[in-house]
């Protein structure tokens, strides 16, 4: 299904009732053009030496930034090392990406993100665990806020995917897993 065209205008007058607010809509369509133009500069600055490890996620603007705009500022984000537009939806700073993959580890801080939102996770699907944890303490405080982490097809082959979806089904958690 497409709902919008390429510059940003509808196609379809169908849209579903939770998204007929075309200038939200519009702002989230920016949103997804900013992570675009990022990645793309960031690639080349990779590509020509001027930045180390650099992960793309170009394709998947749209995922990343509906799940930055579903999140509550409470719930805690636990990302692999990709997941740039849910990260700047929650308040991450371009900088920081870019010193983080330039090899400084203050880009860690993710400065302007919650505080209680994890750093990049290098290890394949290790930050699925956290985030199982997080909303384990969640419950346990009877909180009303959700973790939510991110890993590839490859991550949910891992053992600690399987242990995270093991204990929100087991504990009935308040835990969203995206692959």
């Amino acid at each position: 299904l497409q709902y919008m065209g390429p510059d940003g205008t509808l196609v379809r007058n169908d849209l579903p009732e939770a998204e007929r607010d075309v200038a939200r809509l519009r702002a989230l369509f920016k949103q997804m053009l900013f992570v675009r133009t990022f990645e793309t500069k960031a690639i080349a600055l990779q590509r020509t030496g001027k930045l180390g490890t650099y992960a793309a996620s170009l394709g998947h603007e749209a995922t990343h930034v509906g799940i930055g705009a579903s999140m509550s500022p409470d719930d805690v984000f636990a990302p692999s090392y990709r997941e740039y537009g849910a990260q700047f939806m929650r308040g991450v700073k371009p900088r920081d990406v870019l010193m983080y993959w330039g090899g400084d580890e203050r880009g860690n801080l993710l400065t302007g993100a919650p505080a209680h939102d994890y750093p990049w996770c290098v290890p394949i699907s290790t930050q699925m665990l956290m985030a199982s944890g997080a909303a384990l303490s969640f419950k346990l405080r009877k909180q009303d806020r959700v973790a939510v982490a991110v890993c590839g097809d490859g991550g949910s082959s891992k053992t600690d995917f399987y242990a995270a979806v093991n204990s929100a089904g087991d504990y009935q958690l308040p835990l969203v897993l995206c692959v």
